[in-house]
């Protein structure tokens, strides 16, 4: 869950760099018999930033990049009841997107 808000600038060669805050909810649910099974949700508060561009090649042609920098207030742990597992959520989420366009 993001919220966004940002400058976009060009045309022809075209860019974005966006200011993000919002959540990140993480899912964890346990497998195996052995252990009573609880499924929950991790939720911290997160801001970072995007960045993309995008060029217009020809008429009918655009290829886009983009990478979003996410930072979690805090770190949640998951603790996998009756042993000394545990699971930490990432401190930085790293999205790197391409993208191509085609339209006639």
């Amino acid at each position: 869950m993001l919220g966004a808000g940002g400058l976009c600038f060009g045309e022809r060669l075209a860019g974005c760099v966006e200011l993000l805050l919002g959540a990140r909810v993480t899912g964890v649910t346990p497998a195996g018999g052995l252990y009573r099974q609880a499924s929950t949700a991790l939720v911290l508060p997160t801001a970072g930033g995007r960045v993309a561009s995008r060029l217009r090649v020809a008429r009918w042609l655009e290829v886009s990049l983009e990478l979003w920098v996410l930072a979690p207030w805090g770190r949640s742990t998951a603790l996998v009841e009756g042993t000394s597992q545990r699971y930490a959520t990432p401190p930085v989420d790293l999205v790197g997107l391409v993208g191509v366009d085609v339209s006639p």
